[in-house]
């Protein structure tokens, strides 16, 4: 028996995903978007909303089972109610990375237990696929990473949207994350902020 190979990454279009909006009719994302990759929930021919698929990423790498997947959301009327990307509508005009978003930590965020291990997760660049990251930390009482701070490490190659790491000490932190592909690196995070308190 054959196993089916399922792509790691299948996307629309970025304009033509772009142009689908809130009220549009089934017919007018069709036209935009071709047939959808698979429905979601229940099906076109019931009369009851539904869900389609027009694209997904697999990463492996993360420790739960996710798909990302560009969702389209119909009402009864097959006019669009909802509409959903992996990268959080952030697109990417050139196959660059775009800027990712960290999910968590929290902005702010404190910590008191020991190890000090630390979940990092972010939203996936958008672009040109194979993508990987480049997770950075650093102890935030000093002066910077811009300015000439200490670094703490520099995590490259990260395959997917997460990183589990161990914290050195105690303090306050901060990380930022970027994406790379073929054409080059994008752009960092917004710095998030955190501490362990012991």
């Amino acid at each position: 028996m054959r196993r089916r190979t399922i792509p790691t990454t299948m996307q629309p279009d970025y304009i033509r995903w772009r142009a689908v909006a809130v009220g549009m009719t089934y017919e007018q994302v069709s036209d935009l978007l071709g047939e959808s990759q698979r429905v979601m929930e229940n099906s076109r021919k019931t009369g009851k909303p539904y869900y389609l698929f027009y694209g997904s990423l697999r990463i492996s790498s993360t420790p739960s089972r996710w798909f990302y997947r560009f969702v389209v959301g119909f009402d009864k009327d097959e006019k669009v109610w909802m509409k959903s990307d992996p990268f959080g509508g952030v697109l990417s005009d050139d196959g660059k990375p775009s800027k990712p978003q960290i999910l968590i930590p929290l902005e702010g965020a404190t910590f008191s237990h020991f190890p000090r291990i630390l979940d990092v997760r972010w939203t996936p660049s958008s672009g040109d696929y194979p993508m990987k990251y480049e997770v950075e930390i650093a102890f935030a009482a000093i002066s910077g990473i811009r300015e000439g701070g200490h670094i703490c490490d520099t995590f490259v190659g990260v395959a997917g949207p997460y990183l589990a790491m161990g914290i050195p000490g105690m303090g306050p932190y901060r990380v930022r994350v970027r994406g790379h592909n073929l054409k080059g690196a994008g752009a960092w995070s917004d710095d998030r902020h955190f501490e362990f308190l012991q």
